[in-house]
């Protein structure tokens, strides 16, 4: 028994993110081992959200006709953090600023004066 697959892009692009690549995978009588595929990845210093893309699986041998089944793999950023959505401004941390120094005084004078009545 046998399958034949191949890689497809998702939002991960073979040539720029990954190497496409096919293959066949292939059963011997009462192997019900699982098999691997490696796809190769390659590596960016591109900052950019996670991308993914598609293990397409046809061509059963041994099996129903016209089967077809995908399995999809994400390829996790491992360069920086994405950046925020367009139009999101990042709030400075304290890593940012190095030192920050909160002074508290008064502007002016407050004066409580609180008259008493004789009765």
């Amino acid at each position: 028994m046998g399958v034949s697959w191949h890689t497809v892009d998702g939002t991960a692009l073979a040539g720029a993110d990954y190497v496409a690549a096919s293959g066949t995978l292939t059963w011997a009588a009462n192997d019900s081992a699982p098999k691997n595929v490696t796809v190769l990845l390659q590596g960016d210093a591109a900052v950019e959200h996670d991308e993914n893309c598609t293990l397409q699986l046809d061509g059963f041998v041994g099996m129903a006709a016209g089967a077809s089944a995908v399995a999809t793999g994400t390829i996790l950023n491992d360069d920086a953090p994405p950046p925020p959505p367009e139009g999101v401004k990042s709030v400075p941390t304290l890593s940012d600023w190095a030192l920050v120094v909160l002074s508290f005084g008064l502007l002016a004078p407050v004066v409580h004066a609180r008259r008493r009545r004789a009765r």
